[in-house]
């Protein structure tokens, strides 16, 4: 499984009501699937944290707490020297298998 995101929150909620559907975590979902031998690769955007929020920390140690089967890169990598400072992935992507990926403009 493949996943791009510019802004992956591990505790959505993937059913709702959340207090009916507690173990409907993200994070949980991922780990559980990574457990049984499926392997998740994902990419989310590296935050510039002056200007945003959004922790992709946090979601990188959630993520691999998860299950050590679960590998993450939070991209780009920044400089003052160069390279990319002014840069974001904003696409979407959550890729299954070979056959079955969905594009879009939400952010998990």
């Amino acid at each position: 499984m493949l996943i791009t995101d510019w802004w992956l929150s591990p505790e959505l909620y993937l059913l709702r009501p959340p207090a009916a559907h507690q173990d409907s975590r993200l994070v949980d979902l991922l780990g559980k699937i990574a457990n049984r031998g499926v392997k998740v690769f994902v990419a989310v955007y590296r935050e510039v944290a002056l200007a945003l929020t959004i922790n992709s920390k946090h979601t990188e140690e959630a993520l691999l707490n998860a299950s050590s089967n679960i590998k993450i890169v939070r991209h780009p990598h920044r400089s003052l020297r160069g390279g990319q400072f002014l840069w974001s992935h904003h696409e979407k992507i959550v890729c299954i298998d070979g056959h079955t990926a969905f594009l879009g403009g939400l952010d998990l």
